[in-house]
């Protein structure tokens, strides 16, 4: 089984999915029109600020357990930096500027 930081990730919630979601979620509502989309989106969006966001400091957190809290302090690896979350959110703030 994977690790992350010396924490099996086997069964956590890594930061990449929840990113990529938002995105892939708000396209495809304004692809598609269907409101399961949007309404997904919300509850993600919820979730992923609430638990992946540092509010005071910025960021996202790379790794929570199975119920949401964090397992590591870290907000980058290997593979994560402050690139691929600044990517998603233009992304989505490009969509979003077609909904208004």
């Amino acid at each position: 089984m994977a690790t992350c930081f010396g924490a099996l990730i086997g069964d956590s919630k890594l930061w990449w999915q929840h990113a990529e979601a938002l995105y892939g979620l708000l396209l495809a509502y304004v692809e598609s029109g269907d409101d399961w989309f949007w309404k997904a989106y919300g509850q993600v969006h919820d979730y992923s600020f609430s638990r992946f966001a540092d509010p005071e400091k910025g960021e996202w957190y790379a790794l929570l357990d199975r119920t949401g809290r964090k397992i590591h302090p870290a907000k980058g690896t290997d593979r994560k930096s402050c690139f691929h979350i600044g990517r998603n959110f233009l992304w989505c703030s490009k969509i979003a500027r077609g909904l208004t």
